[in-house]
């Protein structure tokens, strides 16, 4: 993750790659650098009322599979630009007394800078809200929002260099500042 950037452009790409030469060290240019992918996914969790961990083990491609459709059909993106990292039964509400449901943590990879993330991180909240939502007609469920959609942009990238040890060793940072 990189922070203080907002929109990948040529310029802001050349910015990043010298920050990222910078903090690698071990005589890494930002020409050995090559982006593989650049994009701000936004993550989030939906709790889905109305389903168990036994509705969804007993044909978890198919719920997966509704689950995408419902979701990608709110926000108006493809099904595969959503990716679900997680399915697990969510907390009960007031004592037990309530269905708890499942929660599903995921991304969804569409967003090329932070308006487009911002937007779409809406678009996730008021999938929860509406009860006539496409999430909640393909899943059969009552969804509300259990973690807030949040974004930040991601790089994925080669480094091409004699010093893989020491490169690899740097990488293991998790962000670098390119302000």
């Amino acid at each position: 993750t990189l922070k203080g950037i907002t929109n990948v452009d040529k310029a802001s790409q050349v910015k990043m790659k010298a920050a990222i030469a910078a903090s690698l060290g071990a005589g890494v240019s930002a020409a050995d650098i090559v982006f593989k992918k650049v994009h701000f996914p936004v993550k989030a969790q939906m709790k889905l009322e109305g389903k168990t961990m036994d509705d969804v083990t007993k044909d978890k491609p198919a719920f997966e599979a509704s689950f995408k459709k419902g979701m990608a059909a709110d926000l108006n993106v493809a099904a595969g630009d959503i990716t679900i990292k997680e399915i697990k039964a969510a907390p009960a509400r007031r004592r037990g007394l309530l269905a708890a449901g499942v929660s599903v943590d995921f991304s969804v990879d569409n967003a090329a800078d932070t308006t487009a993330a911002t937007a779409l991180a809406a678009k996730v909240s008021s999938a929860a809200a509406s009860p006539t939502s496409n999430l909640a007609m393909e899943t059969a469920t009552t969804p509300a929002v259990a973690v807030a959609p949040t974004f930040a942009l991601e790089v994925e990238m080669e480094v091409s260099t004699a010093d893989s040890a020491s490169v690899a060793s740097a990488l293991s940072a998790d962000t670098t500042s390119a302000a």
